[in-house]
């Protein structure tokens, strides 16, 4: 009885002294941590970004410590109790290890956010969306490592998983071949959204036009891309199809772009009018960034021609309600003030001579040889019977006979009668060239005289500018949220990724210094730029 007395009393100890042990631990952990964190705070009001780090991390850094104290403090402790201690112990050991690999893979995690962080800031102060979209896809593909160095950290903790694990290390080369067979898809994909990334092919915010369908690049990430479409609808394509396939960007260089009218017009139709229409309708809209305009007749074929308007705008959605305003005010202009120059099927009439003959082939073939006969021999009766043809026999053969003579007598006399008359038209005493209003009166079988403004669309139906219900890209809230989305890069943006490009030349060998600072654009500040970039190369070779 006394012997379970003292050994009672001794586990009690035992676990009183262990408690203690990790309580000191996470004192002293928590004591350290305070004053890690002390100091990171102190440093994060020199730089900008350990108050970044000091955000993100701020919960999974206090419980690292305090967990990693508390497995410290166990640690310790149980090296001073017997060795007969509790059997619960080493499974509350291999707990708090793993909780502690946890917690470490917890603030790593939460550190990779940083990276993202900071790319925004810099984005916000110069507009550079592509070091964005680089820091987000690289935020995620740092977490990716984390989490599977976290696991397998954990799963190595147990003895017989390093067993396994070593018999898989073994066979690593056969592994790695059937996963990189069996999921060829998936590791192309994210290579390719890796290369997406860091070659610059394109950003978040860039326009763009894949498989025919336009839209803007909402998100990047490390295994698709998704494209927003101007009607809010989203596709999501694969990072491969980018870096397999040719798509236009409509916002790699800038966002200006031209574009055209075209217009199928008769051939009659005033171009030089049209022209100085063209112009009227530029200067008196906001949407023409007044880069350059132009009017061509670019095709003349089957009665019509065919009229571009070149025009050029400052995005891609200024261009698309350009295009549409000058189309309906065109068509309108030409409708109300040159009606002749619509496009029409012209139809010429000629008067067509009936002959109705009821007549056999062989009646023709006879009395064509009874008028040669009657024009070579001059006699009144061309009738002349056949040497070939028996005399008649009977007499009624003899009256058929006869009465086919008299028939043919008839036909002689109608034939001689018959006078070919021709109609004589009256020749005008002068020429006289028509108007294109007299043509269109003419045309349409009228002699009426046409008003040189043949407004047919009646006055209430004139294309009137609003800036409600015209614009697809303006005008409204809505529109001018979908407008701002195919902005594309800012100028400021524009500039840094032709200076990245250039440095990363320069530094390259691939262009001379001169040839840098004329496309930084020649100033001052491209050679102070190309200067320090060329010092710092020296730097790094000496170092």
């Amino acid at each position: 009885m006394d012997g379970n007395a003292e050994e009672a009393v001794q586990d009690a100890l035992n676990l009183l002294q262990l408690f203690a042990g990790v309580a000191v631990g996470v004192l002293v952990s928590l004591v350290i941590a305070m004053l890690a964190w002390a100091a990171l705070r102190v440093v994060s009001r020199k730089s900008e970004n350990f108050a970044w780090l000091a955000r993100r991390v701020k919960i999974p850094f206090f419980a690292l410590f305090l967990v990693a104290g508390a497995w410290v403090g166990l640690n310790y402790t149980v090296q001073v109790l017997p060795t007969d201690a509790a059997t619960w112990i080493p499974p509350l050991q291999h707990t708090l290890l793993i909780i502690t690999i946890v917690m470490v893979s917890w603030m790593c995690y939460a550190s990779a956010y940083v990276i993202e962080d900071i790319a925004k800031q810099r984005k916000e102060a110069t507009g550079s969306r592509r070091l964005a979209t680089q820091a987000q896809m690289l935020r995620r593909f740092v977490q990716l490592i984390v989490v599977i160095l976290g696991a397998v950290a954990v799963i190595l903790t147990f003895p017989s998983a390093r067993i396994a694990m070593g018999s898989i290390l073994a066979s690593a080369g056969v592994i790695s071949l059937v996963a990189g067979i069996a999921a060829q898809d998936s590791l192309s994909n994210t290579f390719a959204g890796l290369q997406i990334t860091f070659t610059d092919a394109i950003r978040v915010g860039d326009v763009v036009v894949v498989d025919d369908q336009f839209g803007t690049i909402e998100e990047i990430t490390l295994t698709y891309v998704v494209l927003a479409a101007w009607d809010d609808r989203r596709f999501i394509v694969p990072s491969t199809h980018f870096t397999q396939n040719k798509f236009e960007n409509w916002t790699r260089a800038n966002t200006k772009l031209a574009g055209t009218v075209e217009l199928k017009l008769d051939w009659r139709a005033p171009v030089p009018l049209i022209r100085r229409e063209v112009e009227r309708l530029l200067e008196e809209t906001d949407l023409w960034d007044r880069r350059s305009s132009s009017v061509q007749v670019t095709d003349a074929t089957d009665g019509w021609m065919l009229v571009r308007v070149a025009l050029t705008a400052r995005n891609s959605g200024d261009l698309w309600d350009l295009r549409c305003y000058m189309r309906e005010h065109l068509i309108d202009w030409v409708v109300q003030n040159a009606p002749y120059a619509l496009t029409r099927t012209r139809v010429q009439k000629e008067d067509v001579v009936e002959v109705n003959l009821d007549r056999s082939e062989r009646e023709i073939v006879e009395l064509a040889n009874e008028l040669r006969d009657i024009e070579r021999e001059g006699e009144k009766s061309a009738v002349r019977p056949d040497p070939e043809e028996p005399p008649a026999q009977t007499k009624q053969e003899a009256r058929m006979r006869a009465a086919k003579n008299r028939a043919s007598k008839v036909r002689r006399k109608r034939l001689r009668d018959r006078k070919v008359t021709t109609k004589v038209l009256a020749e005008p005493e002068s020429t006289r060239v028509l108007s294109p209003a007299e043509l269109l009166a003419i045309q349409q079988g009228t002699s009426a005289e046409v008003p040189a403004n043949d407004d047919a669309r009646g006055a209430d139906d004139s294309a009137v500018t609003s800036t409600v219900g015209d614009r697809l890209y303006s005008g409204s809230e809505e529109a001018e949220a979908r407008s701002k989305k195919l902005e594309g890069p800012s100028e400021e943006m524009q500039r840094k990724r032709v200076e990245t490009q250039t440095l990363r030349a320069l530094r390259l060998g691939d262009i001379s210094e001169e040839t840098a600072i004329n496309k930084l654009g020649g100033d001052e500040p491209a050679r102070q730029l190309v200067e320090a970039e060329m010092k710092r190369i020296q730097d790094e070779e000496q170092e």
